[in-house]
């Protein structure tokens, strides 16, 4: 209310932001089934996030079997595109020692998803799968995300029948004696 004073504004100085996320392609899953992963990681600040500053790491439930060569990654990041993520040497799961993130990530919206695969393993005895991981900043925050699918079983259907040596139930082969056998048919 100063007749000569003059309202500088705020200056909010450029900060990272970063914002990760975990989805997974089912809710419920049957043993042998497949579920699809996909970690999404956003920049959410007013500055580019660079190259190699990110690591992610995921842990696997161990109801479940990384399907080899399924990682890969996706980003809207003009010239990045899409590519394969290479398994661990031997056939390992990329993400459990942590994966760099190789490219800068542009501020307000620039986003990668990182995909993979795993096999449900049909011995499951659990009434949930959960995966879960963090993404860790160079001198910044650990953030955590996890997924969650209900595991649904199948019931399977045993019938035992008895067959006799004729229609009679084995009275005209003088012998009650019986052959069991034993039919098993899996269903819903």
């Amino acid at each position: 209310n100063q007749p000569i004073s003059i309202d500088a504004g705020t200056v909010v100085l450029p900060f990272t932001l970063v914002k990760v996320s975990k989805n997974v392609d089912k809710a419920k899953v049957s043993p042998g089934e497949t579920l699809k992963y996909t970690i999404r990681v956003s920049n959410v600040g007013h500055k580019v996030v660079s190259q190699n500053t990110m690591v992610i790491k995921d842990t696997l439930d161990d109801s479940v079997t990384y399907v080899m060569g399924s990682m890969k990654f996706v980003s809207d990041v003009s010239g990045i595109g899409s590519g394969a993520i290479p398994d661990v040497q031997g056939g390992g799961f990329p993400l459990t020692s942590g994966s760099s993130i190789a490219f800068d990530i542009p501020r307000r919206g620039g986003t990668i998803d990182i995909e993979f695969e795993v096999t449900v393993n049909r011995n499951v005895q659990k009434p949930m799968i959960v995966n879960y991981g963090h993404l860790q900043q160079a001198g910044g925050d650990d953030l955590p995300f996890q997924a969650k699918s209900m595991v649904q079983y199948t019931a399977e259907v045993q019938i035992r029948n008895k067959v006799y040596l004729g229609h009679d139930g084995g009275k005209k082969c003088g012998t009650d004696a019986a052959v069991e056998l034993v039919e098993d048919f899996v269903g819903k």
